[in-house]
């Protein structure tokens, strides 16, 4: 059935906390009335929080308390008549106290004028902050060397305009000064990023900015935003790399790491924040105690690691005993990581009685129907009919279902679409699948909210992983655009 084409658009805000540590939240949100569209906060453990906007013709006011200046960028989505998903992005300097307002058109501004700094004054491109590979492959045409001496061009033009603009406060110009350090320093290392075996003079020219950037720490995170992660990512693989050891995965080096890389100070909670990043394999924490050294110093940054991995470890088991030695590692400073009640639940059969509707509108219980199942392992994809990035995931979800449906493993998808939107969930079943509706079900309002509570679902797409026996896998699993996707799902089949 074909249907008239919505225009779709939403935004996606991305921040991070006032403290690259996530169990150092310093950042909270106040949401204003949202009246005519969607906004959702999202959250959570993670470090990074996400701000989703979607909805037409609406106005909304942000509030951002912050701990200190935050570089923010923005994900314009639209999906347009075409079919073709376009992206913008633009970037955002806020600092404590400002606000940020999003407009009928989904374009963010600063009630204080700081996007003016970033949009015109520093003149700010995607690659500027989320380059593309293809966009890093155009700079490095001149090599690494050719690279970097343009960055630093375009990091004294940046410098100058800072410095001739009369109408700023010495501590506006300082918080610009910081973040086009912090710039530059972000954009060679994400483009040594792109040169895997770097040449002699290469080395040398990296061995030049690495000490730089360990001397200027202190400037180079005064303001916060995902330049940091960068920095701190190049460095620690550079670190593994002078000494022999290479690796495209990040847990393929991070520990294979000097003693004086493993005391700096963002090098442990870097690790955490990846750990977290990745946890949405239960089994991550078992694999990592494998890939750390066997001997190991007491009190160094890597047994602390050590210990935390053992307790996560041990929570597949006795989720109650790995929480209480959780609490004793460092004054309980990992407890968060259990802090969740998702990491308790460990089988749907929990959820006995809430119900799932089919295409045929017939009620279906959810755990029954995916425990009764003669699948080894069970995909649930969470998604609704408005999500621009669950639309975008849908062709690569089907592609690996094609390869691994011959193999026991049953793909369905879950909609959150609202009673009121039934039709529309079906229109766009209709659009994705044709005649092929089976494997497509919709939670009822009445049974969402225990769901989305359990799996604590925010945002969509969600992926969750379910063994035949109702065993919860993997709550929070890998984009299907994620390599690990593939090779998790082929863990699981063998059982490990």
């Amino acid at each position: 059935m074909n249907m008239p084409y919505k225009r779709q658009i939403s935004l996606i805000l991305l921040f991070m906390a006032g403290s690259m540590c996530a169990y150092a939240q310093a950042l909270r949100t106040v949401i204003a009335q949202d009246s005519l569209g969607k906004l959702n906060i999202y959250s959570g453990l993670k470090n990074w929080k996400q701000l989703n906007i979607f909805g037409e013709g609406s106005r909304f006011k942000q509030q951002l308390f912050l701990e200190k200046p935050t570089f923010v960028y923005a994900l314009r989505l639209t999906n347009g008549a075409d079919k073709k998903l376009t992206r913008e992005y633009y970037g955002l300097l806020l600092l404590p106290g400002d606000s940020v307002f999003i407009d009928k058109d989904k374009q963010v501004h600063s009630s204080m004028g700081y996007s003016l700094f970033i949009d015109s004054l520093l003149t700010l491109r995607q690659q500027d902050y989320a380059a593309t590979s293809a966009q890093r492959e155009e700079q490095l045409k001149d090599g690494l060397k050719g690279a970097i001496q343009q960055f630093q061009t375009e990091y004294v033009l940046r410098k100058n305009k800072i410095d001739a603009l009369n109408t700023l406060t010495a501590a506006q110009r300082q918080i610009l000064h910081d973040f086009n350090e912090q710039l530059l320093a972000n954009k060679i290392s994400g483009i040594a990023q792109s040169v895997p075996q770097p040449k002699q003079d290469e080395i040398k020219l990296l061995d030049s900015c690495a000490r730089q950037f360990e001397a200027n720490m202190a400037g180079l995170t005064r303001v916060d935003g995902s330049n940091q992660l960068s920095i701190y990512f190049f460095l620690i693989r550079y670190n593994a790399f002078k000494r022999g050891v290479m690796g495209k995965d990040f847990w393929d080096f991070a520990f294979q790491v000097d003693q004086s890389m493993q005391q700096k100070a963002y090098y442990l909670p870097y690790l955490f924040l990846m750990l977290e990043n990745g946890y949405n394999d239960p089994n991550l924490p078992g694999i990592l105690l494998e890939k750390l050294p066997a001997s190991l110093v007491d009190g160094s940054s890597l047994n602390t690691f050590r210990q935390v991995l053992v307790q996560l470890d041990r929570s597949l088991e006795d989720y109650q005993s790995a929480k209480q030695g959780l609490e004793g590692i460092a004054g309980g400073k990992y407890a968060y990581l259990l802090s969740s009640t998702r990491n308790e639940q460990r089988n749907i059969a929990a959820l006995k009685g809430v119900l799932m509707i089919d295409y045929q509108d017939k009620e279906i219980d959810f755990s029954r129907n995916i425990m009764g199942t003669e699948a080894k392992i069970t995909v649930i994809d969470v998604w609704a009919q408005w999500c621009i990035p669950c639309l975008q995931d849908y062709p690569l979800l089907q592609e690996i279902k094609q390869i691994y449906k011959p193999k026991g493993v049953r793909f369905i998808s879950l909609s959150l679409d609202t009673d009121k939107d039934q039709q529309a969930w079906k229109n766009m079943v209709d659009k994705l699948n044709g005649v092929q509706t089976d494997n497509q079900y919709r939670i009822p309002d009445k049974d969402k909210k225990l769901l989305v509570s359990y799996f604590n679902i925010s945002p969509i797409p969600r992926y969750i992983v379910v063994d035949r026996s109702g065993k919860v896998l993997a709550y929070d699993f890998f984009r299907p655009g994620d390599a690990k996707f593939k090779t998790s799902l082929d863990r699981f089949l063998a059982g490990k």
